[in-house]
């Protein structure tokens, strides 16, 4: 393949649209391209549920790479049978590119020519040497924003999510009401997916659902899997003019100012103690307004959408050699090869 002829990008995405690592780092990023003179096309979503390089999907998706000719193509959050099609699309001379916004170990080296971050500590953590960061956009419009920060009888405290902080979260707002006056002054709001919310996530409504409520509360269990988290929804929230309440994250602390557009927690104790200095609607206000001033156009598509144009673009042809195919998979590259 001529990687010097015109650039036409291909996508290769785990989920499908609702999915919001792959909305943000897939669907958009190939709508900012096509807006932006790029040529790019959705090859294939919810390839994660792609097990064996000889299923049926594996081989249609590794036809249309070779039949059209992309010049570049990303793999999104990529697994196994993934790694393995990206080594058949580089057998034409392709330049591949990973994205990873989890801590999942793999050869990224071996078989990406790059791999696109979320943040530093997770690029760090996987040991991946060829990589770009990128911080995910905010899919926030401007005129969607906090107006008002006088609360009702109650003062409501949201959290958005993926359900599988269910455990964490059902405990954590157990555990807070237990305190006499988290359970007379505040009322939870749990958006996600599954029996666990009390409101369902959807993208239509997202944004109404926050900003219903007075206070953002974005705590992060400890670990490697979540200290790597992207910055997302904290400059979700900041974008919406939310005050908000959050865990001492590297990608956090990039962004937040300790009671200045936020307030950052270490533990329960300390979200009590911030839910307590939250109650002053002046000092809610202040940090609302600040935040959405400090994040600005940050996050905008426009602008981490020319970051991941500059680097999907501007990625050579890195890997050296691969780990060995099995005797099945060399013989379906062959077929690729030669059909």
């Amino acid at each position: 393949m001529d990687i010097q002829a015109k650039p036409k990008v291909g996508w290769v995405l785990a989920i499908d649209r609702d999915n919001v690592a792959t909305r943000l780092q897939g669907y958009l990023i190939h709508e900012y391209l096509l807006r932006n003179g790029v040529a790019s096309a959705v090859v294939a979503k919810n390839s994660q549920r792609i097990r064996y390089v000889f299923e049926k999907k594996f081989i249609q998706i590794a036809r249309k790479l070779k039949r059209e000719k992309f010049t570049h193509v990303v793999f999104e959050n990529p697994e196994w049978a993934m790694f393995q099609l990206a080594r058949i699309f580089k057998m034409g001379g392709g330049i591949s590119i990973c994205v990873r916004c989890d801590n999942v170990p793999g050869l990224y080296d071996a078989y990406f020519d790059s791999t696109i971050f979320p943040t530093e500590t997770l690029a760090n953590s996987l040991a991946v040497q060829r990589r770009n960061i990128i911080p995910d956009s905010v899919e926030v419009s401007a005129d969607v924003y906090k107006k008002s920060y006088v609360s009702g009888e109650k003062i409501q405290v949201v959290w958005v999510g993926h359900q599988g902080y269910k455990k964490y979260l059902t405990q954590l707002v157990k555990t807070l009401q237990e305190h006499d006056f988290i359970r007379n002054k505040f009322t939870f709001t749990l958006v996600s997916k599954g029996a666990f919310a009390t409101k369902q996530w959807s993208e239509a409504t997202v944004f109404s659902d926050i900003l219903e409520a007075d206070i953002a509360l974005i705590p992060i269990p400890e670990g490697k899997m979540f200290v790597t988290k992207s910055s997302n929804r904290l400059a979700m929230m900041m974008a919406l003019g939310m005050p908000i309440i959050a865990s001492r994250i590297p990608s956090y602390l990039e962004v937040g100012v300790h009671k200045q557009n936020l307030v950052f927690i270490n533990e329960e104790n300390s979200i009590v103690l911030a839910l307590q200095s939250l109650q002053d609607e002046e000092y809610r206000a202040a940090l609302g307004l600040r935040a959405r001033t400090d994040v600005g156009s940050l996050f905008s598509i426009e602008t981490i959408g020319a970051l991941w144009k500059k680097a999907i673009l501007t990625t050579k042809d890195a890997t050296e050699k691969m780990p060995a195919a099995s005797t099945r998979l060399a013989l379906l590259n062959l077929f690729f090869k030669i059909m």
